[in-house]
């Protein structure tokens, strides 16, 4: 068995459509908790809210936890699978935000993680998706 290289946040819950604060969270180093409530008085969310995010506060959180980061933005002539990205570009040691349409992962080295599994990017469900954005974590 592999030793996994990322791990989920303090105070992980399954089963909800929290990805991006889950994303978040483990970048920022924080529990889950406290990105979920971060993310709760930033949104206004109504009470059927189980944790959808935008990505336009993602610079915010990471900057209100201390964070460096690069963000670089795709565009349509710059396409990439998130599974191509873990393997092949991603720097060692490196944790990412990787966000695709409608969803949102970690990524450290070869692995990727959502809310529902951890794997190595050429085992994990959305390796094919293609990416629109993706956070490097400077520290």
């Amino acid at each position: 068995m592999d030793i996994l290289p990322i791990k989920y946040p303090e105070n992980m819950v399954f089963g909800l459509s929290n990805c991006g604060i889950v994303a978040m969270a483990i970048c920022a180093g924080v529990s889950l908790d406290t990105a979920t409530e971060w993310f709760r008085a930033v949104q206004r969310p109504n009470r059927n809210w189980q944790g959808s995010t935008r990505h336009v506060h993602y610079d915010r959180f990471l900057r209100e936890y201390g964070k460096w980061f690069n963000r670089v933005d795709y565009d349509r002539t710059r396409i990439r699978t998130v599974g191509d990205f873990a393997e092949w570009f991603a720097k060692p040691g490196t944790i990412y935000a990787i966000r695709s349409a409608g969803h949102c992962m970690t990524v450290k080295d070869g692995y990727i993680l959502d809310q529902s599994q951890i794997a190595k990017a050429r085992d994990h469900w959305k390796r094919n998706a293609r990416i629109k954005n993706h956070w490097e974590i400077l520290g």
